[in-house]
Formats: C-alpha cells, sequence, structure tokens
C-alpha cells in the first residue's frame, strides 16, 4: 500500500503547505530471495513555504520547498543480481536523492 496526506494553511499572503507519503512494509518476489524478507515502512515528509504579493501590476509568488523534509535514506534493496550495474533500491517506490530544496519566484509574463 502507498498513502499520501496533505494540509494546506493559509493566512493572508502567506501559505504553508505539507505533505507525508507513506509506503508501507514490502515483501519480496520469489524471483528476489535475499536476507532480507520484508523491507521496512517508510514516511517522507515535503514543505513548501509560500509568500504571495502584488508588485508592479502582477501577482508574484515567492517560494520555498523541501522535498525529504528528514532525509530520510532509501530502503537498501538489490534490484539486480550485477553488483555495480544498478543503484541498490526501486528508484520508481522510493526516493533515492535524500534532502533537496528549491526556491523561485512565480511571475506573469
Amino acid at each position: 500500500w502507498r498513502g499520501t496526506v496533505s494540509a494546506n494553511y493559509q493566512n493572508g499572503p502567506l501559505s504553508v503547505f505539507y505533505q507525508l507519503r507513506w509506503i508501507d512494509s514490502l515483501r519480496p518476489g520469489r524471483t528476489n530471495v535475499y536476507a532480507v524478507k520484508k523491507l521496512p515502512v517508510v514516511m517522507y515528509s515535503d514543505l513548501t513555504v509560500t509568500y504571495s504579493m502584488e508588485k508592479f501590476g502582477g501577482d508574484y509568488d515567492f517560494f520555498y520547498t523541501a522535498n525529504n523534509l528528514f532525509d530520510q535514506p532509501p530502503t537498501i534493496y538489490p534490484t539486480t543480481s550485477v553488483r555495480g550495474v544498478a543503484f541498490p533500491t526501486l528508484l520508481s517506490l522510493y526516493d533515492s536523492l535524500g534532502r533537496y530544496h528549491t526556491v523561485g519566484v512565480r511571475f506573469p509574463y
């Protein structure tokens, strides 16, 4: 199972968005027989803070985003039997980048 829960708070020009991504424990299939019989539950937190203002005849949004806020490492799980060929996790399921930040401005043009 996988799930996402989010909340948004806005007070005037300031808004805060929080998202929790949840991935349930995973049992490997019969083709992947390793010492790990069950992968643990993983949760990732994302946070975005936005400040909106009207200047120069347009609306401007200044924002900061932190994905994987608590720097949760990916679950180690070999996806191939050949060492050094692939990153040792399920890239389509787990966050392999760690915490990363985005800062920007949205504006009309």
